[in-house]
């Protein structure tokens, strides 16, 4: 118990004593190169085609802990500033409570997973999610379960249920971040500028753990600088509760065509002492710095109903036409069934023509006989 005390003293003595000028040099330096490395790395991702699968879960004291599938494919060109995000995944609700029209529209719909809890509590989940498609020539937005597209003027479509994934933060960010969609430079700019660099370590399998500080939290980013400068591990911390864990993330690489990209991703958080959620996923990965086919950033590309309807909102009067318009063939003639009349009015022509040209033939012989 002493022993426990006392290293408890020499750290929070060796925490409050101030760092000198040398040693923030060398911290600042060690970072700058840390920050640099992984920019350089992550860049030279540039497109790719990604299937993530897994599960969605959350931990509550009335429903217990609840695991939910969930599927998204991501397509994306840097170069042509092209990005498409589809997402299917659920958010669950407990049915006590909710408005009978609200219940039973969703307890009734066969598709969506529900169930009740070993205390009688019934729940059920809602599908979120959709397609979102950002060009240099237009938005996309497609909400999940419905074949229609609206098609937006460029970066209008914006606060959608749809996660719109930036594989380069993927180990750089806690959850809070994770839930606040932030780019991977935000996160770096933070990271050089807001955020203050408490130590750099390397241990002995050669992995540097990057300590940063807030006010309120300090996050600790394990990085392999010999594969690629990737970050394999994030711990956030809370500076107010005796660096409790608050939020945990992990990730493995693979190099593909030139570049590293994400192949396993867990992340979970913990936002009261009896309430965690997390997601637990593999990429797939078809496509890395090739090719994409046009096709996939196009509403034709994003529904494959053929009744689906697109309303281009762009120039602010709705314009409705078709996703798949209808093939365009030349009109061809349909055979006339002919009547009664009509076949008898043939009939008597036929006959007089007939009756006409025997008589002019007997005419005609006749006079060549009398002279």
């Amino acid at each position: 118990m002493i022993r426990i005390i006392l290293c408890f003293v020499m750290s929070v003595i060796l925490f409050a004593m101030p760092i000198s000028a040398d040693e923030t040099e060398r911290l600042q330096a060690q970072r700058r190169f840390l920050l640099t490395g992984m920019r350089a790395e992550r860049e030279k991702l540039r497109s790719g085609q990604v299937v993530i699968t897994g599960e969605h879960w959350n931990t509550t004291p009335a429903l217990g802990k609840q695991r939910l599938a969930v599927r998204f494919e991501v397509y994306f060109d840097l170069d042509s500033r092209r990005y498409r995000y589809t997402q299917r995944d659920y958010v669950q609700y407990q049915t006590a409570g909710m408005e009978p029209q609200t219940k039973a529209s969703l307890w009734g719909n066969p598709d969506l997973p529900k169930g009740t809890t070993a205390d009688g509590i019934e729940w059920v989940a809602a599908l979120v999610g959709g397609t979102i498609v950002h060009t240099p020539e237009y938005d996309l937005h497609n909400p999940g379960g419905h074949p229609h597209v609206t098609r937006l003027a460029s970066g209008a479509a914006t606060g959608t249920a749809v996660r719109e994934w930036d594989f380069s933060t993927f180990g750089l960010v806690d959850w809070l971040v994770f839930e606040s969609r932030q780019g991977f430079e935000q996160i770096l700019d933070a990271f050089e500028t807001r955020l203050r660099c408490h130590s750099v370590e390397t241990n002995s399998s050669g992995l540097t753990c990057l300590t940063l500080q807030s006010d309120w939290t300090q996050s600790e980013i394990w990085i392999d600088e010999k594969q690629g400068m990737t970050p394999i591990r994030l711990s956030r911390r809370d500076r107010k509760d005796s660096l409790k864990e608050t939020s945990h993330s992990e990730i493995g690489w693979e190099a593909m065509h030139g570049a590293m990209v994400p192949v396993t991703f867990r992340i979970s958080t913990v936002h009261r002492e009896e309430y965690t959620e997390g997601y637990d996923l593999t990429l797939e990965w078809s496509h890395v710095n090739e090719p994409l086919d046009p096709k996939v950033f196009t509403p034709a590309g994003i529904t494959e109903s053929a009744g689906a309807m697109i309303a281009d909102m762009r120039l602010g009067q709705v314009v409705v036409e078709r996703v798949h318009p209808l093939p365009v063939s030349p009109a061809t003639p349909k055979p006339v069934a002919a009547n009664a009349r009509s076949q008898w009015g043939w009939i008597i022509l036929v006959n007089l023509v007939i009756v006409g040209g025997g008589f002019a033939w007997w005419y005609s012989r006749r006079r060549s006989q009398s002279t």
